[in-house]
C-alpha cells in the first residue's frame, strides 16, 4: 500500500531498459537492512528447511544450471545492474579468500590470455597505462628491489650507467615491466632470480619476451642471480 501521492522511484522504468537498470543499481547501493545482524541457528534452520521444500516440489536446483551461459543480452542488463554498486574492501578481501587455492579448468587460463592479448591490442594505450600503473605498484611494495636487483643497481653507478627501473614494455605482445633499462645503451637487462625463472631453462615466456624485443630493436642481456659480478664484462665495461 501506497499513501496517496507517493510516487515510486521505479514508476515508468522496466528491467529491459539502460535507465531502468541503473536506477535499480543506485537504490540498491549501499541498501542492506540485514547488515551487521546476526541470524539465529533456529533461524538458518527455517531458510534451509524451507530451500529444501522448495527443491522438492519441482524447482530445478541451481546446481542443475551448470554449464549453462547467460545470452550476450542478459550479460548487458547483469552489468548495468551492477555498474553502480560499491563494494567494499571488505567484500573483495572475502571474495579472495574464497577463491584462494581453487585451480582454474583446463583451458581457461589460455581462453583469458587470448583475451587479455587480443584486448591489448585492440587498445594499445589502455595496454601502456596498465603496465605503467603495475610499474609503479611495483615500485610502492618494493616488489622491484630484490637483493640481486640491488646488487645490479651498485654496479651500474660504478660503472657510471644510466638506467630505468623498473621499465614498462608495452610495445610487444607480451607486455610487461622490466627489470633495467639502459638508455645510453638501449639495452633491457633482466636479472633472473633461480626460483621464480625456473634456472637453469628459464622460462618460455623469457624466451619469448627476449625475442620480441630484440624484434623491436632492444638489445637483451639477461642474468642469473648468482652471476652479477659478470655485469660489467656482459656491458664491456
Amino acid at each position: 500500500m501506497f499513501l496517496k501521492g507517493y510516487i515510486p522511484w521505479n514508476k515508468g522504468l522496466t528491467k529491459n531498459e539502460s535507465e531502468g537498470l541503473k536506477r535499480i543499481g543506485e537504490v540498491s547501493r549501499g541498501n542492506h537492512y540485514r547488515k551487521g545482524k546476526k541470524a539465529s541457528e533456529e533461524t538458518k534452520q527455517r531458510i534451509k528447511e524451507g530451500v529444501k521444500r522448495t527443491f522438492e516440489n519441482g524447482r530445478e536446483h541451481p546446481k542443475g544450471c551448470l554449464g549453462y551461459h547467460h545470452t550476450e543480452d542478459a550479460k548487458k542488463r547483469i552489468g548495468l545492474a551492477s555498474s553502480n554498486q560499491v563494494r567494499s574492501k571488505e567484500r573483495y578481501k572475502k571474495v579472495s579468500k574464497a577463491l584462494l587455492g581453487r585451480k582454474l579448468p583446463e583451458g581457461v587460463k589460455e581462453k583469458i590470455s587470448e583475451g587479455v592479448k587480443q584486448y591489448h591490442k585492440e587498445h594499445p594505450e589502455t595496454a601502456r597505462r596498465g603496465a605503467l600503473g603495475f610499474a609503479m605498484k611495483m615500485k610502492l611494495k618494493r616488489y622491484c628491489n630484490t637483493k640481486p636487483e640491488l646488487e645490479a643497481k651498485k654496479i651500474l653507478r660504478i660503472l657510471h650507467i644510466g638506467y630505468r627501473h623498473p621499465y614498462p614494455v608495452w610495445c610487444i605482445e607480451h607486455c610487461y615491466p622490466a627489470d633495467f633499462y639502459l638508455p645510453k645503451l638501449n639495452i633491457i637487462l633482466e636479472v633472473d632470480g633461480k626460483h621464480w625463472h625456473n634456472y637453469p631453462d628459464g622460462l618460455n615466456v623469457d624466451k619469448i619476451r627476449t625475442q620480441e624485443l630484440i624484434q623491436k630493436g632492444y638489445k637483451v642481456i639477461r642474468v642469473w642471480e648468482d652471476e652479477i659480478h659478470k655485469l660489467p664484462q656482459l656491458l664491456g665495461r
